[in-house]
């Protein structure tokens, strides 16, 4: 009886280690698996956070490609009527009390 006994605490034993082992291994993975699972989320939080700011930058450029390009309209309407940039502006003012005489 003592054999069986000795052979059933060697076998138990056994069991017990490999069952130990398993935990580690399969501990180890969950590990591993939580750790990669923890860094993917963060890196999509920061990859979210890029998207945002691109999206207002995209916004903005698209505001101003459409105020230069509103300008560059009117410089060819303005180039179409033969207008001219002037540097200065004179008035003329006009008196309403003299006389205006024609040579």
């Amino acid at each position: 009886m003592t054999r069986r006994s000795s052979k059933k605490n060697s076998k138990i034993k056994a069991l017990s280690c490999c069952l130990g082992i398993l935990s580690l291994v399969f501990g180890g993975f969950f590990l591993f698996q939580y750790s990669s699972y923890v860094s993917a989320d963060y890196e999509r939080g920061e990859r979210e956070q890029e998207v945002e700011k691109l999206a207002e930058i995209n916004e903005e450029l698209g505001m101003n490609f459409l105020e230069t390009s509103q300008i560059g309209d009117i410089e060819t309407i303005a180039q179409n009527y033969n207008f001219e940039k002037t540097s200065k502006v004179h008035y003329i003012r006009i008196i309403t009390t003299g006389v205006a005489a024609v040579k």
